[in-house]
């Protein structure tokens, strides 16, 4: 079950939130037992979704606890005091839904997509499942070993390798540092006895988002909702989840990597802000001007711009996966930082990155994923009105500021041969 949201999803989740705050269409509530409930009713199809969020990502693992996040995610369909591994899924199946789930650098996610009139089943379903986990000993090593398989996956791509080694490099020993998914090295290592301590610390109800979006009744659902999930208990320690921690700029430095992929590659990474600061919304606009998706003159061929805005300090990340080495990149941010875009370069792309979110968010499911996205990133809910607000000026100031080359780490991956270890 190893996802990801796409790497412009998190600034982006509500660009569709002022609009939806103007008219009250969205409602929100907290149970006395910490609970956090947000309802979008909305009437196009007659379907809900359902999405449970728990603050519980690689961010939240302590010591001996690394790649517990992911496996714990897996380990949650395996069975419940109510019901044998299993039973989840036909339980759900016969509502006429599908349970998933997610694991990201600050939260797990479990979600489904059910017909309206099931709301109060398949509500009941995804807290046993989160609740009730008897995380079985049998179980753990064929899970291991489906995990394992999915890193694998991931890391066959020489994008994500250049990734997942800048964050390593910029943030150690931070947690951001350690992929969420976990390495090969950390899921081999983890243990249930971990599992457990990481399932009772971290899923509780006062680190936990209900989003239900869809054919429902804020009333209606608020009621079943309480009556399901109203007993859950506290867990009686502080979520540790509103500060950003602040990273110290690091001195710009060079590395080289032997690497499987059959070319060279290169990465710079940049201490970039959080979801909540006002700089994310410029963060944003600098990406897509810089990324080859939107084109324009400050796109490099074979460059694309990386910015995951997370609850603590993220990265801001420029790769190149061809031949000219990082000559593009520094380039194109020299050209960034002494040009700003014009008001026309800068409206094409928000309009498009606006259009985006519109089109996914006509489906209860696209919704539900930004709203849940962007309150568990702490991301203001204004972010439309913020990403409209932002001027050529502070694209250029961002670019002489935040992505000062005087403070890149930047990573070689170089192509190993045969007798050589990557």
């Amino acid at each position: 079950m190893l996802k990801s949201l796409h790497l412009s999803a998190v600034v982006l989740v509500l660009l569709i939130a002022r609009s939806v705050h103007a008219d009250d269409a969205l409602s929100r509530q907290v149970l006395p037992k910490g609970l956090q409930i947000v309802f979008r009713e909305t009437h196009a199809t007659p379907l809900v979704s359902l999405e449970l969020w728990i603050l519980a990502g690689a961010r939240d693992e302590g010591p001996g606890e690394l790649g517990c996040a992911h496996f714990l995610e897996h380990m949650l369909f395996k069975g419940t005091h109510l019901r044998p591994a299993g039973q989840v899924d036909t339980d759900i199946e016969r509502l006429g839904a599908i349970l998933n789930a997610a694991t990201g650098p600050d939260y797990a996610r479990y979600y489904t997509v059910a017909p309206a009139r099931n709301l109060s089943p398949a509500l009941e379903i995804l807290a046993d499942v989160v609740r009730n986990a008897i995380l079985p000993a049998s179980k753990v090593e064929r899970e291991r070993a489906v995990i394992l398989d999915e890193i694998a996956q991931h890391r066959a791509t020489q994008s994500s390798r250049l990734v997942d080694q800048l964050y390593a490099l910029t943030l150690a020993p931070l947690p951001y540092s350690h992929p969420p998914a976990g390495t090969a090295a950390t899921i081999a290592a983890c243990t249930r006895d971990g599992m457990k301590r990481f399932y009772d610390r971290c899923y509780v109800p006062e680190r936990a988002l209900l989003v239900i979006v869809g054919d429902i009744e804020p009333a209606r659902a608020l009621s079943e909702s309480t009556a399901i999930f109203g007993n859950w208990q506290r867990g009686g320690q502080a979520s540790d989840q509103a500060t950003a921690v602040a990273i110290p700029l690091p001195r710009a430095s060079q590395s080289h990597l032997a690497d499987p992929g059959p070319r060279r590659a290169v990465g710079m990474a940049f201490i970039g802000p959080p979801a909540s600061s006002p700089a994310a919304a410029v963060a944003q606009v600098t990406q897509a001007l810089l990324g080859t998706r939107n084109g324009g003159r400050f796109a490099a061929t074979e460059c694309a711009a990386h910015y995951s805005p997370r609850r603590d300090t993220s990265l801001f990340i420029l790769t190149n996966e061809g031949a000219a080495g990082d000559g593009p990149l520094r380039q194109a941010l020299q050209r960034l930082q002494t040009s700003a875009p014009t008001e026309s370069e800068m409206a094409a792309v928000v309009g498009r990155e606006a259009a985006d979110a519109r089109l996914e968010t006509q489906r209860a499911g696209g919704l539900a994923l930004r709203l849940g996205t962007g309150i568990i990133s702490g991301a203001p809910p204004d972010q439309e009105a913020r990403l409209r607000a932002v001027t050529p000026a502070q694209v250029s100031a961002f670019a002489r500021g935040w992505l000062d080359l005087r403070h890149a780490v930047t990573l070689w991956l170089e192509p190993s041969f045969p007798g050589e270890t990557p």
